[in-house]
């Protein structure tokens, strides 16, 4: 599994850290808008209410995206290659961990990983998530 690109969102829809630094904001802010879409639809279509509504993924012939919202309102989007073949509680597993063991231990207990403008600026912070990406 190659790994492409993790987006974190706030719960405003606000781009907190891309592991691409070089991604166009026109397409970070498409990829808000179409998450937050297929959130919506996923919850309208669904015939009983999900009480994991906060997690889906989507597979295209070039890329899976895998989006999980936590309960603290941010919004993790990983996008991966789609030969992966790996089951979402797979995926559910894996964003938890990222999130309890690099964005927990790098970011929120690091008064210094954020920016005065808001975003995710470590380099620790970007050096733990590679090395959490090529360990799986």
């Amino acid at each position: 599994m190659i790994v492409y690109n993790l987006h974190i969102f706030d719960s405003k829809g606000t781009l907190l850290f891309s592991l691409n630094k070089d991604e166009k904001d026109e397409n970070k802010r498409l990829l808000y808008g179409f998450l937050y879409s297929m959130k919506s639809f996923v919850q309208r279509i669904t015939p009983i209410i999900i009480k994991d509504s906060n997690f889906f993924t989507f597979t295209t012939n070039c890329y899976q995206l895998i989006f999980m919202e936590m309960p603290t309102a941010l919004k993790f989007a990983l996008i991966v290659s789609p030969d992966a073949n790996k089951s979402n509680e797979y995926y559910k597993q894996v964003i938890k961990e990222l999130y309890r063991s690099v964005y927990a231990e790098y970011v929120v207990k690091n008064p210094l990983a954020m920016s005065s403008n808001g975003t995710i600026d470590s380099l620790l912070f970007r050096d733990k998530l590679v090395e959490f990406f090529n360990k799986m």
